[in-house]
C-alpha cells in the first residue's frame, strides 16, 4: 500500500469561469475602471502629502526662533 498524493485544484483555474462568462473585453474595461480609480487614488494621496507638507512648513516658519531646539539623539526622561 503506498501513499497516494491527493490531486488539488490549480489555484489559477479558480477564477476561469468567471473569465469565460465575462469575456476578454470585459475584464479589460474592468481593468481599466480599476486602473481609473487608481489614479484617482494616487492624485488625491498627492494632494494630501502637499496640503500636508505646507502645514509643516508654516508651522516651522511660525515657531518661535528662542525656544530651544529638541535633542531627539538624548535618551534621558525629561
Amino acid at each position: 500500500m503506498g501513499l497516494e498524493r491527493k490531486r488539488r485544484p490549480c489555484i489559477l483555474l479558480k477564477g476561469l469561469p468567471d473569465a469565460i462568462e465575462k469575456g476578454p473585453f470585459k475584464i479589460q474595461d474592468e481593468k481599466e475602471h480599476l486602473n481609473k480609480i487608481l489614479l484617482e487614488l494616487d492624485e488625491k494621496i498627492n494632494v494630501k502629502s502637499a496640503e500636508f507638507a505646507e502645514h509643516i512648513n508654516e508651522y516651522c516658519d511660525n515657531a518661535s526662533l528662542d525656544e530651544p531646539e529638541l535633542d531627539l539623539n538624548n535618551d534621558t526622561d525629561v
